[in-house]
């Protein structure tokens, strides 16, 4: 998939309401909760792969939660970029 801004667009729409795109997922905004803490990027986006499937390229990931969760983003206690986020399994 080409990274451009009709593609970001594209996974944004899905991620925060995938019911109406007729994917069986929770929207982005029902898998993460502020904490005091950053949480590293990368720890997210595997949380968030691992009930969301592959299909998510990480770039997107980041793009988006930039976008959304700009406000949390901070140093993790590991020194690794982060969002002040933890993730929230599925209550499947």
């Amino acid at each position: 998939m080409e990274l451009n801004q009709q593609s970001i667009d594209a996974y944004t729409k899905i991620l925060k309401d995938p019911k109406a795109q007729g994917i069986p997922i929770r929207p982005l905004h029902g898998c993460f909760e502020l904490t005091d803490v950053a949480t590293p990027k990368d720890k997210l986006f595997n949380d968030y792969l691992a009930e969301v499937g592959d299909n998510l390229p990480k770039v997107f990931f980041y793009l988006i939660m930039d976008a959304e969760y700009e406000r949390t983003i901070a140093k993790a206690p590991n020194g690794d970029l982060g969002y002040k986020l933890k993730y929230v399994p599925s209550i499947s």
